[in-house]
């Protein structure tokens, strides 16, 4: 997630991670944290993005930086999901933890179905399929 502030943020194995994008030296790692918008206006609606303070709730970690992780998209307050400019609204959720469990294959069967409909749909027809 975002590579504008030259920080790449993300989730692996590990848990929650902030890093630096051109020499990959972490600058911040957790399962728990808080996030806080210290410049909200600014965040939301400024030509850059404002300071958000992440920290640690499984130790005493902080970390400053110009990236937030966003919640759900929530409409504008003229009720539209999309501005003038074309830019979405989301919330940030002020705590976030990362649950660690495996994954099995039967997690994703709610997407293969539906592809697996269409390409045997596609090789009956000799249809191809294109993804516009």
């Amino acid at each position: 997630m975002d590579g504008r502030s030259g920080l790449d943020a993300g989730i692996d194995p590990l848990g929650f991670f902030i890093r630096d994008h051109d020499t990959g030296v972490e600058r911040f790692r957790t399962l728990r944290f808080t996030q806080t918008l210290l410049d909200p206006e600014s965040y939301m609606h400024g030509p850059e993005a404002g300071r958000v303070l992440f920290q640690s709730l499984d130790g005493r970690r902080s970390f400053e930086c110009r990236l937030a992780v966003p919640g759900r998209q929530i409409p504008w307050p003229d009720g539209r999901m999309q501005d003038d400019q074309g830019r979405c609204n989301f919330d940030h959720p002020a705590q976030l933890h990362v649950d660690l469990h495996p994954e099995r294959s039967s997690d994703y069967e709610y997407i293969l179905r539906p592809l697996e409909i269409v390409f045997r749909a596609s090789v009956e027809t000799g249809n191809p399929v294109r993804w516009e």
